[in-house]
């Protein structure tokens, strides 16, 4: 880890992503996709996981163009809480 990464997404910023296939496509693995798909709110997935990737990116200090894609992060969640990000 190269230090701390936080960030902040307003909903409305990425709820029209739910239904544009080729920004589901470049940002979300298949693992996000689905569980935001299925759910109510597909949005505040969305959000929340961008949200991830992006404070990742921030904490191993690479931005989203230093050699690390949005698909290589995947945001993981088990018994409806954000429990990791991982590469």
């Amino acid at each position: 880890m190269h230090g701390i990464g936080t960030d902040i997404v307003t909903i409305s910023r990425v709820a029209h992503w739910a239904d544009d296939n080729d920004a589901l496509d470049f940002i979300y693995t298949v693992n996000e996709r689905a569980l935001a798909l299925k759910g109510r709110h597909p949005s505040r997935h969305l959000a929340a996981a961008f949200a991830v990737k992006e404070a990742f990116m921030k904490a191993v200090g690479t931005g989203w163009g230093g050699g690390v894609q949005w698909k290589d992060i995947e945001m993981r969640v088990e018994n409806g809480r954000v429990f990791s990000a991982s590469v």
